[in-house]
């Protein structure tokens, strides 16, 4: 009998650690969506800082507050996302903490994710797996490639599918679809390809490759 009266407790001990759990699942998706006020800001940075560091072992609240606190250094300088989330993508993005993206980091963070898998790759592999699939499926002769945008629930589908690890355009046809990709993509990464301190110069030197590099 004594057992029994304690389930009660680790039923609802269970279930309060369950929500916390999933109120930084809806924090990690917020953070990739659109950025907070700023008057809140200044109260949600300390909030995920003292998260980050509230116990000497890292548990699952550490990792997510952790991930949190850079989606909002990223987001708040980004600004928001331009269109609402799909449902795959909210799903993806509750579980990016424990699961890293081929989108929205850094290529230096990029690059370490895939460095079991593409050990010999020097650029990430979404990058030529996302160009050659323009060429197979006749970018070369789309009007508007790049310009014209390919269908929106396309491009989120093979987002996902990128996001996992199944590179792969079967049931893909139009060509605006992974060259949509490829801009988002580029958009989304942490720093420029070209960094912001150097921007000036490479355009100073654009005629001569060597001293872009």
């Amino acid at each position: 009998s004594a057992l029994f009266s304690f389930l009660p407790l680790i039923s609802n001990t269970f279930c309060f650690r369950e929500s916390v759990f999933r109120g930084w699942q809806l924090m990690c998706v917020l953070l990739v969506t659109f950025p907070p006020s700023k008057n809140f800001e200044e109260f949600l940075r300390p909030f995920l800082r003292k998260h980050t560091q509230h116990s000497q072992s890292e548990g699952r609240v550490d990792i997510m507050a952790k991930y949190c606190l850079q989606r909002l250094l990223i987001i708040s300088k980004k600004g928001p996302r331009g269109k609402a989330p799909t449902a795959a993508e909210i799903e993806t993005a509750s579980d990016a903490a424990f699961n890293p993206s081929t989108f929205g980091e850094s290529l230096d963070a990029i690059l370490r994710l895939q460095e079991r898998t593409y050990p010999h790759l020097q650029v990430p592999i979404i990058l030529p797996f996302l160009a050659d699939g323009i060429l197979a499926l006749g970018g070369t002769q789309s009007e508007g490639i790049f310009r014209i945008p390919g269908d929106g629930d396309a491009v989120s589908d093979l987002k996902i599918r990128i996001e996992r690890g199944y590179y792969n355009l079967e049931g893909f046809h139009d060509p605006h679809v992974p060259a949509s990709l490829l801009k988002l993509w580029l958009r989304e990464l942490v720093d420029p390809l070209v960094p912001t301190e150097l921007y000036n110069d490479c355009v100073a030197c654009a005629k001569d490759p060597e001293s872009c590099v």
